[in-house]
């Protein structure tokens, strides 16, 4: 009987001790999620991937980067061969359509549509070039209603889009490229050996580079030093022996150097980060590294 007293004294005590400390003004350690804002949702990128199609179409692929992911598939026209951003602006993508003779506008802004640029019958444009964000230009490798006898370069409003000019240079261009910030155009014409040098602002041809004044035979790329004072000029050659690579400076025209490259080079790639030129040839299954840090020594 005192066992039971002594317990139903202590079983209260207990009771209400409990309650003091789960109720009460106690200290209670309680862990309250904090959330803390996360990480920046990744940036998007996107690979616009330019297919040939022989029979048909070409078209361009739109890749998602940071999702590996393929986002859509865009029809060109006949013979889509080359592509370029609108110069620095990256608003759009222009695509040389060879066998249908014009060029594709692709927007990148809002919704992605496709816009076909008509060049005149017989154009095949093969190349295009654009450092600023108003104006493109194709290099047409064969002969129209305006140049019968040569090639010529179109120059396309990025405004109106439409060929606004067409000028003729040499026969049949394979390359071209213009100077940073909307500066000069040159155009290499694999027909008769020669590099076209087309003013902007005259909107005509203004020098003409040939094998006499050391250019080097058969040029098939090239590519404008990042602060447009030399272009680099891949010459392959008769396929057999070595190709060159002719340095012109922009300020006269004039080759300046010439390197030699592999067998049968064929694109060139400029690496600003290092100042390295970097030549592909193909014959000799070869690259070539030049180091264009010290060309101004040349």
């Amino acid at each position: 009987m005192r066992f039971l007293r002594r317990t139903a004294v202590i079983i209260p005590f207990l009771l209400f001790l409990a309650f003091e400390l789960g109720c009460g003004d106690q200290y209670r350690p309680i862990a309250n999620p904090i959330v803390s804002p996360g990480g920046q949702p990744q940036n998007l990128y996107n690979a616009y991937v330019l297919s040939y199609n022989p029979v048909g179409f070409g078209s361009i692929t739109q890749i998602d980067v940071s999702g590996d992911s393929n986002q859509s598939v865009m029809p060109m026209s006949y013979g889509s061969v080359a592509e370029i951003f609108q110069g620095s602006v990256q608003g759009a993508i222009f695509v040389a359509n060879r066998d249908g003779d014009s060029v594709s506008e692709v927007s990148l802004i809002g919704t992605t549509t496709a816009t076909n640029i008509g060049l005149s019958p017989g154009s095949r444009p093969v190349a295009l070039a654009a450092t600023a964000s108003t104006v493109v230009y194709v290099a047409n490798s064969g002969t129209n209603f305006f140049c019968p006898s040569t090639g010529s370069v179109s120059v396309i409003s990025t405004a109106s889009l439409v060929a606004t000019n067409t000028v003729c240079v040499g026969v049949s261009p394979v390359a071209i490229v213009q100077q940073p910030s909307g500066g000069y155009v040159y155009i290499a014409n694999s027909g008769d050996n020669t590099i076209s040098v087309f003013n902007p602002t005259s909107v005509s041809v203004s020098a003409t580079l040939t094998q006499a004044g050391g250019l080097h035979q058969n040029p098939v790329a090239m590519v404008a030093s990042p602060d447009g004072a030399y272009i680099y000029v891949v010459a392959q050659g008769n396929g057999t022996t070595a190709g060159w690579l002719d340095i012109i400076t922009t300020s006269n025209n004039i080759v300046a150097a010439s390197i030699p490259l592999g067998i049968s080079p064929t694109s060139a790639y400029y690496d600003t980060f290092l100042n390295r030129l970097y030549v592909t040839n193909t014959g000799d299954n070869t690259v070539t590294v030049f180091d264009a840090s010290n060309v101004g020594n040349c």
